[in-house]
Protein backbone atom coordinates (compact mmCIF):
# COMPACT_ATOMS: atom_id res chain seq x y z
CA UNK A 1 0.00 0.00 0.00
CA UNK A 2 1.61 3.22 -1.17
CA UNK A 3 1.06 6.05 1.55
CA UNK A 4 1.37 9.92 1.35
CA UNK A 5 4.23 11.02 3.90
CA UNK A 6 5.03 14.30 5.20
CA UNK A 7 8.21 14.99 6.61
CA UNK A 8 8.92 18.01 8.23
CA UNK A 9 12.59 18.33 8.95
CA UNK A 10 15.07 20.97 9.31
CA UNK A 11 18.25 19.38 8.54
CA UNK A 12 17.96 18.99 4.85
CA UNK A 13 20.53 16.35 4.75
CA UNK A 14 18.15 13.33 6.55
CA UNK A 15 15.10 14.98 5.34
CA UNK A 16 16.66 13.63 1.90
CA UNK A 17 17.83 10.72 2.97
CA UNK A 18 14.28 9.60 4.56
CA UNK A 19 12.63 10.78 1.41
CA UNK A 20 15.03 8.27 -0.97
CA UNK A 21 13.65 5.75 1.41
CA UNK A 22 10.06 6.19 1.07
CA UNK A 23 10.09 6.51 -2.25
CA UNK A 24 12.29 3.42 -2.55
CA UNK A 25 10.12 1.71 -1.18
CA UNK A 26 7.01 2.77 -3.23
CA UNK A 27 5.55 5.59 -0.84
CA UNK A 28 4.70 9.72 -1.43
CA UNK A 29 6.75 11.84 0.12
CA UNK A 30 7.02 15.20 0.55
CA UNK A 31 9.55 17.27 2.64
CA UNK A 32 9.00 20.66 4.63
CA UNK A 33 11.97 22.24 6.47
CA UNK A 34 10.06 24.35 9.36
CA UNK A 35 6.82 23.83 11.51
CA UNK A 36 4.05 26.62 9.68
CA UNK A 37 5.50 25.02 6.47
CA UNK A 38 4.40 21.73 8.07
CA UNK A 39 1.17 22.72 9.15
CA UNK A 40 0.16 24.43 5.71
CA UNK A 41 1.03 21.28 4.22
CA UNK A 42 -0.93 19.19 6.50
CA UNK A 43 -4.23 20.75 6.61
CA UNK A 44 -3.96 21.49 2.54
CA UNK A 45 -3.05 18.09 1.34
CA UNK A 46 -4.20 15.53 4.30
CA UNK A 47 -1.05 13.50 4.13
CA UNK A 48 -1.59 9.57 5.28
CA UNK A 49 1.37 9.92 8.12
CA UNK A 50 3.34 13.66 9.29
CA UNK A 51 6.75 13.17 10.43
CA UNK A 52 7.70 15.56 12.54
CA UNK A 53 11.21 16.76 13.96
CA UNK A 54 10.48 18.27 17.31
CA UNK A 55 12.91 21.15 17.27
CA UNK A 56 11.87 22.81 13.92
CA UNK A 57 11.91 26.50 13.37
CA UNK A 58 8.87 28.78 12.86
CA UNK A 59 7.01 26.33 14.88
CA UNK A 60 8.55 23.13 16.66
CA UNK A 61 7.05 20.32 16.32
CA UNK A 62 4.68 20.07 19.57
CA UNK A 63 2.86 23.43 18.43
CA UNK A 64 1.83 21.80 14.83
CA UNK A 65 0.41 19.34 16.39
CA UNK A 66 -1.58 21.43 19.14
CA UNK A 67 -2.57 23.33 16.20
CA UNK A 68 -3.52 20.38 14.10
CA UNK A 69 -5.53 19.68 17.40
CA UNK A 70 -7.36 22.97 17.20
CA UNK A 71 -8.05 22.60 13.56
CA UNK A 72 -9.68 19.32 14.11
CA UNK A 73 -13.12 20.27 14.29
CA UNK A 74 -13.33 21.64 10.70
CA UNK A 75 -11.32 18.47 8.98
CA UNK A 76 -12.47 15.19 8.09
CA UNK A 77 -12.19 12.03 9.50
CA UNK A 78 -8.20 11.36 7.80
CA UNK A 79 -7.44 14.31 9.60
CA UNK A 80 -9.02 14.18 12.79
CA UNK A 81 -6.97 11.08 13.12
CA UNK A 82 -3.49 12.80 12.84
CA UNK A 83 -5.16 14.88 14.85
CA UNK A 84 -5.89 12.29 17.40
CA UNK A 85 -2.05 11.28 17.27
CA UNK A 86 -0.30 14.32 17.34
CA UNK A 87 -3.22 14.78 20.86
CA UNK A 88 -1.59 11.56 22.10
CA UNK A 89 1.73 13.19 21.92
CA UNK A 90 1.11 16.28 23.40
CA UNK A 91 -0.55 14.93 26.21
CA UNK A 92 2.71 12.68 26.87
CA UNK A 93 4.81 15.61 26.89
CA UNK A 94 2.81 17.76 29.66
CA UNK A 95 2.23 15.34 31.65
CA UNK A 96 6.33 14.33 31.76
CA UNK A 97 6.50 18.16 32.37
CA UNK A 98 7.83 18.90 28.83
CA UNK A 99 10.60 16.16 28.80
CA UNK A 100 9.19 13.55 26.72
CA UNK A 101 8.53 10.20 27.14
CA UNK A 102 11.99 9.24 28.02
Amino acid sequence: MCAYVLNAEDDEGQAEVLRQYLEADGHRAAVVHDGQSALDHALRAAPDLLVLDVMLPVLNGLQVCRRLRQESVALNDMRSKVSMACQRVVGVVERSGGRGPG
